[in-house]
Parts: structure tokens; sequence; C-alpha cells
């Protein structure tokens, strides 16, 4: 959206959004290694990856998936000013929220979901004064505001054949759930001026 009041000022205002839920498609088997030590471990645990990618088939007990909602509003106003000095004013927000569902590959229960789900969030402000084109010399000086909030859970969500595909013992690890919680904030101000060429 655009606001002119008249030739002294304007406004514009932008604002998106988007949301994905959908199945990403999943993991084919084309090779297990010199050793086959993969299919070893598949067989211990009754399950059977298929290896011809020409079939165009796979044996998985789950399919991935992914989620995210993004969008963002921004807000720019300019004046014109007296002497033909100029003002702008950019105001910025934005998130990301992000959601993975990832299958192992196999048809039995061993890795049930791993991943990093990530929620993000931005905020900016900028305020600049340029000088008149017309004088002894262009300039520019303003000041930059930038914030950002990041949340990040890495996961580890463990089946019931966990321990028998990795050789751990059992009772180990099988029907573990893991969870990490990362966070991160930053704050930075900055000053920035451009000088342009002198008559």
């Amino acid at each position: 959206m655009l606001f002119e009041s008249d030739s002294h000022f304007n406004a514009r205002l932008i604002a998106d959004y988007h949301t994905e839920d959908s199945t990403i498609g999943t993991m084919l088997l084309y090779s297990a290694g010199p050793t086959g030590k993969f299919l070893t471990q598949a067989a211990l645990v009754g399950a059977a990856p298929i290896l011809d990618p020409g079939l165009r088939e796979v044996n998985l007990d789950s399919s991935s998936h992914v989620s995210v909602h993004q969008g963002g509003l921004s807000a720019e106003a300019n004046w014109n000013l007296a002497n033909d000095y100029k003002m702008t004013a950019i105001t910025a927000y934005r998130f990301w929220d992000f959601v993975p569902h990832n299958s192992d590959g196999l048809s039995v229960p061993d890795q049930l979901n791993i991943g990093i789900a990530t929620r993000h969030q931005q905020f900016t402000q900028e305020v600049r004064l340029a000088t008149p084109s017309s004088g002894a010399v262009d300039s520019v000086l303003g000041a930059y505001y930038y914030f950002q909030n990041l949340n990040d859970v890495t996961f580890s969500n463990n089946g019931s054949v966990y321990d028998a595909f990795n050789g751990t013992p059992a009772g180990a690890l099988s029907n573990v759930n893991s969870y990490a919680d990362g966070h991160l904030r930053v704050n930075s101000l900055a000053f920035p001026q451009r000088h342009g060429h002198f008559r």
C-alpha cells in the first residue's frame, strides 16, 4: 500500500505471509557401501530396504514432512524537507518458523524423528538524512538498529528397535527422546555515513 499526502510526504507498507505443510519426499538407498553393514543391521531388526531405484518403490514406516510459517511487515516513510533535505525511516519485522519430521529410511521403528525445529524473529529500524544534491557535498547520515532472536530445538526420537539396530545395550537408547535448546539474541547498532562528490 502506498500513501502520498502531497509532494512532501509518502509512505509505503508491504506485508507478506507464507505457510507450507508438505511431505517432502523420502530417501532412496542407492548403495549400502563396500561392507554392506547397513543391510546387516537392517536385517537384524526385520527391515528390508529396496536397493533398486529403477523400481520407484520404497519400504518405509513413515515419510518426511515439513511445516513452515513465515512472513514479514515493513513500513517506509519519506519526508521532503526544507532546502531539499530528505528524511527516510524504514521499520521492518520478519519471522520464520520451521518444524521438520525426518524419516530414517527404514520400515521399522529405529529412529522415529530427528532434526532441528527453528523459530526466528528479526526487527530492523533505519533512519537516514540526505543532504541536498545541489550542495557542495552530497552526504547521507543515519542510524541503523538490528535485533535478532533465534530459538532452536535439536531433537531425536528413538524407536523400539534402536538398540538392536545400532548395537547398543538393550534398553540403553530405545524409546529415548532427547532435546537440546539453543538460543541466540543479537542487538546491533550502527551509525553509517556516506559522502558523495565535492563540487
